[in-house]
């Protein structure tokens, strides 16, 4: 048990480096987490038995969800409820993304439209590699808990940041913000994304939900590398969000 119990850890780390990539950046995190999984005895054995009675072609299809919103036809992708139905329908959709068969970023803007790309990955990460990391992890382990942490369902971590401590992050953020903005050698993708970037961390410190600072922390920092911005705000902003007891 001891050594499923390690392997879960290692597992968690290789999801949670995919969550944490940038997008640009997924595909090596991808193919590590497929190794490792490739690589466990317990998941292959999982992986068989799941594809001996639904195939992925037919799990696919059933997670494709049609709904009418404002009067059109949307399309969205929700995970199976059983865990073991759930690991393998995304480890096959990473296979698929990794192996070239399955554009990613095409995937995204049909199942996770969103204002930008970087906005459909988070999307992709809550609706999917959290509730994947669950699966693997309730594998490993033998416990009979599985949650989903779905984006529509997500059951919100409340911290107890004080009203002063919110406003001195909102402050914060909207300073980077400015002089994201008044960066004259940026390129206007580059501040969008970053720009991005922010509002979400933003909109998770209003709502006061630790679980959603952290994944957006997360993001925000990986952008902000990705793009350059300066590293003595990002520090800052680092400082502010461990004392207020979110990171």
């Amino acid at each position: 048990m001891s050594e499923n119990r390690n392997s879960a850890e290692v597992f968690c780390e290789r999801v949670d480096d995919l969550i944490a990539s940038h997008l640009l950046l997924a595909q090596k995190s991808i193919s590590n987490l497929l190794r490792y999984i490739a690589n466990t005895p317990v998941f292959m054995n999982t992986l068989s038995e799941s594809l001996a009675s639904v195939s992925y072609v037919e799990e696919f299809e059933r997670s494709r969800v049609f709904y009418f919103k404002d009067g059109k036809a949307h399309l969205k992708f929700v995970l199976p409820t059983d865990k073991y139905r759930c690991f393998t329908l995304v480890v096959c959709l990473l296979a698929e993304i990794d192996e070239g068969r399955r554009n990613f970023l095409q995937f995204l803007q049909e199942y996770f439209p969103d204002a930008d790309d970087f906005a459909s990955f988070q999307r992709f990460c809550g609706s999917v590699l959290y509730p994947f990391k669950n699966a693997g992890e309730s594998i490993l382990t033998g416990d009979k808990v599985f949650i989903r942490e779905d984006a529509s369902d997500f059951t919100a971590k409340k911290g107890r940041m004080s009203d002063d401590e919110v406003e001195k992050l909102k402050y914060e953020l909207e300073s980077v913000c400015k002089k994201i903005n008044g960066d004259t050698f940026r390129s206007a993708d580059s501040k969008n994304e970053c720009i991005s970037a922010a509002v979400s961390l933003g909109n998770a410190i209003v709502s006061r939900n630790t679980d959603a600072v952290r994944r957006s922390w997360i993001g925000f920092k990986n952008t902000a590398k990705v793009n350059q911005l300066n590293e003595e705000d990002l520090t800052k902003l680092h400082q502010m969000l461990t004392q207020s007891g979110l990171l």
